[in-house]
């Protein structure tokens, strides 16, 4: 256990090795660590090196001659504590190359189950407040149509729970049939003129549903895409509700 430890904290093998070595032996000349450790006498003063520059060992001349000892295992902890400080000095440049280059991805679902994951893998993680904006879904049957409504019911339940902002453009042909479901008609625009389809934008994901010959649902991830596609919202929104 002792050794998988060390190792986790970033120690060699040969590191490890000399170092219970020393802490056995109290202290000694390098001739008798290369018979405790049974490493070779090149790797023993290398790693003798290493670990007195990492404050774990130390050495005293007697006639010239070179007697190691161990430090407190204590000082593992400040070894350790000065390794995080050296990597929170790095820590805001690691996240600023992470933000200059946004994953980006797609992934394919199948099948009613497969859009029922897609919609709530969506919002995963999504922080309140957050813009849900939605194309209206519209396909050329109208039992798909109903069930992926009757779903999208039951969804905007979850959504609010999140304290998502529900905002949607559809056809005004869907104005009496999301009447009939009870949908809120305040969250909905209206119009009488092409828009986007099939199309969700949340946060840094938009999810497509062309389900015209068989149920297959897109997400993908893209900062870009998804800002595109929220401008072109509400360049409909702001424009036809005021």
């Amino acid at each position: 256990m002792e050794h998988e430890i060390l190792k986790d904290l970033g120690l060699s093998p040969s590191e490890i090795k000399i170092y219970l070595s020393l802490l056995e032996l109290g202290s000694a000349k390098a001739g008798e660590i290369i018979k405790a450790s049974g490493l070779q006498n090149s790797v023993v003063h290398s790693t003798l090196g290493h670990l007195v520059e990492k404050g774990l060992a130390s050495f005293v001349l007697d006639h010239k001659v070179k007697i190691y000892s161990s430090t407190s295992p204590k000082n593992l902890l400040r070894w350790i504590d000065e390794k995080k400080e050296r990597f929170q000095a790095i820590l805001p440049s690691l996240i600023a190359k992470q933000s200059e280059k946004e994953k980006q991805e797609a992934e394919v679902f199948e099948g009613p189950r497969g859009f029922r994951s897609m919609c709530y893998n969506f919002i995963e993680g999504v922080e309140p407040g957050t813009d849900y904006l939605i194309f209206a879904f519209v396909s050329a049957m109208e039992d798909q149509d109903r069930e992926i409504y009757s779903f999208y019911k039951e969804f905007t339940n979850d959504r609010l729970r999140r304290g998502l902002a529900i905002k949607g453009i559809a056809p005004m042909s869907r104005k009496a049939l999301f009447k009939e479901l009870k949908f809120d008609l305040t969250q909905w625009l209206f119009v009488d003129f092409p828009t986007l389809e099939n199309v969700s934008v949340c946060g840094n994901k938009i999810i497509m549903t062309p389900w015209q010959y068989k149920p297959v649902s897109f997400m993908i991830t893209s900062k870009q895409l998804a800002d595109n596609y929220r401008d072109y919202f509400f360049s409909i929104w702001n424009g036809y509700r005021n």
